[in-house]
């Protein structure tokens, strides 16, 4: 039997055993079956992954516990009310997605907490930037901001929607994007969070002047609502960049999942 590691955590700066943290909730990493994500950066041997990325070594008990109600949260508006792709299948052919949305659109989302959904994403770029996992070496924050968010996450209280401005936006069906680490956008200046066909963006800076441009997408401009951005995931540069990577995988390594009863290439 594996002995638990032990050490402080890193939200609630309290002893004791470490927790399995995910990095990406396992909300929106879960599949349909059983078969593997593949993680690869392109030049090493990609390796099968049976679940999202996770750190055990950045959240005791107490901090797991409440990360783990944002991410419940998120969950209940996100994945309950059918935005991720897992809840938009044909039950007739789990490879398609079957949704109404249409690119260019906003979709306006009521009866949400909007506080409780930007602790969600706080939460995203606090674990993302002090994990030591490499998929995440690029997400960084300063450290004064880290020590920011973590208290506005222990009190439960987001602050000034124009603090670490948040906003989400979800892919139309036409093509099932493939799942990748965080990205980090330069303009406008945000961290980007693939979330099964939901995206959420999370300004890595306090404040961003021009966060007015964006009006009522930024999440908490209304207390109980959110509009999102619908983007045309066919014509991505989110596709573009997984499907060429994918090709590349596959010319050097051969089938990496063969043996699996899916065996589509799809990115962790």
């Amino acid at each position: 039997m594996r002995k638990r590691l032990t050490g402080r955590c890193l939200l609630m700066v309290t002893d004791g055993p470490f927790r399995r943290a995910h990095i990406i909730p396992h909300a929106f990493m879960r599949r349909v079956s059983d078969a593997p994500f593949m993680e690869t950066d392109g030049q090493s041997r990609s390796q099968k992954r049976f679940t999202g990325w996770y750190d055990g070594t950045i959240l005791g008990a107490e901090g797991e516990a409440l990360i783990a109600r944002y991410d419940t949260t998120a969950a209940r508006y996100f994945v309950d009310r059918g935005l991720t792709y897992r809840t938009r299948r044909s039950p007739l052919d789990l490879n398609r997605i079957e949704d109404p949305l249409v690119p260019n659109q906003i979709y306006a989302m009521d009866e949400v907490d909007t506080n409780q959904l930007r602790l969600f994403a706080l939460s995203l770029l606090w674990r993302a930037a002090v994990s030591t996992l490499e998929p995440f070496d690029k997400v960084v924050v300063s450290p004064a901001h880290l020590s920011d968010i973590a208290a506005r996450l222990r009190a439960g209280n987001a602050g000034d929607y124009r603090d670490y401005p948040v906003r989400f936006a979800v892919f139309d069906g036409a093509e099932e994007l493939t799942k990748i680490a965080p990205v980090n956008m330069r303009e406008p200046p945000a961290v980007r969070f693939f979330l099964d066909g939901v995206v959420c963006y999370v300004c890595p800076r306090r404040r961003w002047r021009k966060v007015e441009e964006f009006g009522g997408l930024i999440t908490g401009y209304e207390p109980n609502a959110i509009t999102m951005m619908c983007y045309s995931s066919a014509q991505s540069w989110h596709h573009e960049m997984t499907t060429g990577m994918l090709r590349e995988t596959h010319a050097r390594e051969g089938d990496v999942f063969a043996g699996f009863r899916d065996d589509r290439l799809v990115t962790a």
